[in-house]
């Protein structure tokens, strides 16, 4: 969905302040993604085995508070975000508000090593990093309507996670069968997260509280290994 192309702020105290590995943060996974694309095939169907493995996923549809303004909640759900995960379709660079949302997840990954995992929905690598083709065809458009500071973010961004290690997603590939290998990849990175930030919590705290959390974490990762298979 389109809305007020208006640039996403970045605040350095809040990035400090939400690490990956912060004892507690509201979100596993925020989900980047240009909705006409492809929102009822593979989203939905990614959406939906992250939730079955137990993550807890952000994305623009839910989760935002009614009565906040969209331009201020999103960048805070980044923050709050222990990982992001980017779907990168023909038109994603055809949305200013992803290509805002993209920006704010780089930032955060230049600035604290914020976990990001590309996805390349039926495009390729290289025309994603050197924008090329359906970039191509949507920077032309951006280009004189838009301001240039904000267009060379746009596309330095897209360098950048176009560089990144990501999963490509043919036309020909089994998409039940990538999607498992999504949930799996970014499962391994959330429970590492999770394991550092227990045992950093468990330090202030008693003896048997440091049991439950354990045995809690110990079940967790039970439920998603089983939910995989």
């Amino acid at each position: 969905m389109e809305r007020n192309p208006k640039k996403l702020k970045n605040n350095p105290a809040e990035q400090q302040a939400s690490s990956s590995t912060s004892p507690y943060l509201p979100h596993d996974i925020f989900l980047s993604f240009r909705g006409p694309d492809i929102r009822n095939t593979f989203i939905d169907h990614l959406k939906r085995e992250l939730g079955r493995a137990g993550y807890r996923v952000f994305f623009d549809e839910e989760g935002i508070t009614l009565g906040k303004e969209i331009g201020s909640e999103l960048p805070k759900a980044i923050q709050e975000s222990r990982s992001s995960i980017v779907v990168l379709s023909h038109d994603y660079a055809s949305s200013k508000w992803c290509l805002n949302e993209l920006v704010t997840i780089m930032h955060r990954y230049k600035q604290d090593g914020h976990h990001v995992l590309p996805v390349f929905y039926h495009v390729h690598p290289s025309d994603v990093r050197h924008q090329r083709n359906s970039f191509a065809n949507s920077f032309a458009k951006h280009q004189g309507a838009c301001d240039e500071e904000i267009v060379n973010e746009w596309k330095e961004s897209l360098a950048k996670i176009g560089g990144l290690k990501g999963i490509h997603v043919e036309e020909e590939t089994k998409e039940a069968e990538v999607i498992q290998k999504i949930v799996k990849e970014i499962g391994g990175y959330i429970r590492g997260t999770a394991t550092i930030a227990i045992k950093s919590l468990s330090l202030a705290i008693s003896p048997f509280c440091r049991k439950c959390i354990a045995f809690l974490q110990l079940l967790r990762t039970i439920t998603s290994n089983l939910l995989l298979g």
